[in-house]
């Protein structure tokens, strides 16, 4: 029997940044995982589908100042 060592890393969490002023919101979750960033929108992780969990699966990326929000890891907020 052989025994293999897989190593599973958690998934980065990731925020939507605004430009101007560095305010922050989570993305939205569709089917137990985080949304997708894809050009100017948020999509669900398995991609456009019939809504599933009571939301679309494709949504607009918000605005903030006037200009989209931008995806960044959580870990590298500065506070």
């Amino acid at each position: 029997m052989v025994v293999m060592n897989l190593k599973i890393e958690n998934p980065k969490e990731y925020l939507l940044k605004c430009q101007i002023c560095n305010y922050t919101l989570n993305i939205p979750f569709h089917c137990k995982k985080q949304m997708q960033v894809v050009e100017d929108n948020l999509i669900c992780w398995k991609g456009p589908h019939k809504p599933c969990c009571n939301t679309n699966s494709v949504i607009d990326l918000p605005y903030h100042h006037d200009k989209l929000m931008t995806k960044v890891n959580k870990d590298e907020i500065f506070v």
